[in-house]
C-alpha cells in the first residue's frame, strides 16, 4: 500500500461518496451527503479550516476522519481547538492499523487542543492506541417512563416479569410525581426556532464560571440546532423572575432499539442557578412524556447538575461515557484536564445525533 493523508479537498468529493456507498443504504447514504455539506459549510468557528482529512491508498480514498473546529473557554478565556468525529475506513483497509494512522496524522498535522466524545468500543480502543487521555467518571443519566422495556430486556420468566413490571411502573410513577414540585420562583421558559444575540451575554457570564468548554454563540447554536439537516429539535430558553434571560435546553426524540427515546441534548445555566436547569428539565420530561418516551437520557459532568437530575427522577447509567483528549501537554496540567469536574460538557459536544444516520 502507498498511503498517505491530505487535508479535504472537493475534487475527492466523487470518491468519498464511493466510500459511503460501502456503508451506509440509500436512504443513509443521502443523509451522509447532507450532513457533509452541512460541516463544510457555515460553521462560524471555522475560520478558514478543513474540517476532513483522508487517508489515501495511491490516489485512493480509503478512508477519513473529521474534526469540528472551535474555540474553548478556560475560566472564560479562549483557547483554539476541535472536538473530533466521524472516523470512517473502507471494509477492505480495516483490521490493518489504518485507523491508527489516520488518527496520528491528523493529530500530526494540527496542534489544537481536541476531545472527543461518545465513542463505540472499536474506537475507543483506536483513540487509546493513538494516546488520547481518558477522561474517567463522566456519566449518562435516564430518567425512565416505561419500565416494561428494561424489565423485558433483563428478566426472562413471564410470571417474575410481570410482577416486576407491576413494582416499577408503581414505584416510577410515585417518584416522578414526587419530583414534580411547583417552584418557588417564577421561572417562565419559552420554546424558540432560533437562538438571538442575547445567548451570547449570557454565555460570557456563565463561562467564567466553569473550567474548560466549548464556546457557545447563538450564530455557533444556530448552526448546530436550527441548520443541521433533519435535526428535530426543539430549543427553550428560560427567563429568571426579574425577566432576565438565564439558560436554555435542547430536546429531540428518536428511535433506538425499538425504543422512544427523549434526549436533552444540550444546555446552559449559571452554576448558581440550578432552580433554572431544574424547571427547564422537567419542562422538557413533561414534554417528552407526552409523546410517550420510554425513557429520557442526558449526560452532564457537573456533579451539581447531576444532583439536580437526580431529584428530578434520573439514574445513572450503567455504561460509562467515553471521553478523551489530545494536544493538552502544553496547554494543561495532567491533573487539571483529567478531572471531570473540570470540564463543562454536554451530549451535543461530541455531536454523536448527527452521525447515527442508520437509526
Amino acid at each position: 500500500m502507498n498511503l498517505s493523508t491530505v487535508t479535504y479537498d472537493s475534487r475527492y468529493f466523487p470518491q468519498i461518496e464511493k466510500l459511503w456507498e460501502e456503508q451506509y443504504e440509500e436512504r443513509g447514504l443521502e443523509k451522509r451527503k447532507q450532513l457533509f455539506e452541512w460541516v463544510n459549510g457555515e460553521n462560524p468557528f471555522m475560520d478558514g479550516i478543513r474540517p476532513y482529512y483522508l487517508l489515501l491508498d495511491g490516489d485512493k480514498v480509503v478512508g477519513m476522519h473529521g474534526m469540528m473546529p472551535l474555540w474553548f473557554t478556560v475560566h472564560g478565556r479562549k483557547q483554539r481547538g476541535y472536538f473530533a468525529h466521524d472516523i470512517l475506513l473502507s471494509k477492505d483497509y480495516r483490521g490493518k492499523g489504518l485507523g491508527k494512522i489516520i488518527l496520528q496524522q491528523m493529530m500530526l498535522r494540527t496542534d489544537s487542543f481536541a476531545g472527543a466524545l461518545w465513542f463505540n468500543e472499536p474506537n475507543y480502543r483506536l483513540y487509546q492506541k493513538a494516546e488520547w487521555l481518558d477522561i474517567p467518571n463522566l456519566s449518562a443519566y435516564v430518567k425512565i417512563y416505561d419500565p416494561a422495556y428494561f424489565v423485558d430486556r433483563m428478566v426472562q420468566n413471564r410470571v417474575f416479569k410481570k410482577f416486576i413490571v407491576g413494582m416499577a411502573v408503581t414505584a416510577m410513577t410515585v417518584w416522578n410525581k414526587l419530583c414534580i414540585k411547583s417552584s418557588k420562583k417564577k421561572i417562565r421558559i419559552t420554546k424558540v426556532e432560533k437562538f438571538d444575540s442575547s445567548i451570547d451575554s449570557l454565555f460570557r457570564e456563565t463561562a467564567n464560571q466553569y473550567g474548560i468548554m466549548a464556546m457557545r454563540s447563538h450564530e455557533y447554536l444556530n448552526w448546530k440546532f436550527s441548520k443541521k439537516p433533519f435535526s428535530n429539535y426543539h430549543k427553550y430558553i428560560a427567563y429568571d423572575e426579574y425577566g432576565k434571560l438565564s439558560g436554555y435546553i435542547v430536546m429531540k426524540t428518536d428511535t433506538l432499539e425499538n425504543a422512544e427515546r427523549g434526549r436533552i441534548l444540550d444546555f446552559l445555566i449559571h452554576p448558581e442557578q440550578t432552580e433554572i436547569f431544574r424547571a427547564m428539565l422537567l419542562h422538557c420530561c413533561e414534554e417528552l412524556n407526552k409523546k410517550n418516551v420510554t425513557y429520557v437520557q442526558l449526560m452532564t459532568s457537573s456533579s451539581a447538575l447531576a444532583d439536580i437530575a437526580k431529584k428530578c427522577g434520573f439514574v445513572k447509567a450503567r455504561k460509562p461515557v467515553r471521553f478523551m483528549v489530545k494536544n493538552w501537554e502544553n496547554v494543561f496540567a495532567r491533573d487539571f484536564v483529567a478531572n471531570k469536574e473540570n470540564w463543562y460538557v454536554t451530549e451535543s459536544d461530541g455531536d454523536g445525533d448527527a452521525w447515527s444516520v442508520d437509526n
